[in-house]
């Protein structure tokens, strides 16, 4: 076994404990909806970052800086004299997620429904 190797198994071994980890947290009922945003985020972009190699890198950095960006921006309305913006920003986000996500699921639904019926 070389140094690569094994590097290339802890990298697995951590990812995947990172996974299971935020998995859990993801779903604990008083976690702020704001972190469910990040977590939905990461995942998906992960899951898109994966089927394309070239992005591996540059797109994983680039999920690391919205996570923290989204973070930042939120922070700071909490804090700022327009605290309600803060409370309302990780909705505003939430709500056209889930809704293409619905969309999604339904294209992809009647696609599997005409593919059964040739």
């Amino acid at each position: 076994m070389t140094l690569y190797t094994l590097g290339n198994i802890f990298v697995c071994v951590c990812a995947f404990a990172g996974s299971v980890y935020g998995m859990i947290r993801f779903f604990k009922p008083h976690k702020a909806i704001y972190a469910q945003m990040i977590t939905l985020a990461i995942g998906y972009g992960l899951s898109f970052v994966r089927m394309k190699k070239k992005l591996c890198w540059c797109g994983t950095f680039a999920l690391l800086a919205v996570a923290t960006i989204y973070h930042g921006i939120f922070n700071m309305l909490v804090e700022s004299d327009h605290r309600i913006f803060g409370f309302i920003l990780p909705a505003v986000t939430y709500v056209p997620l889930v809704y293409t996500q619905h969309l999604y699921y339904i294209r992809k639904k009647k696609n599997v429904s005409k593919t059964e019926k040739i």
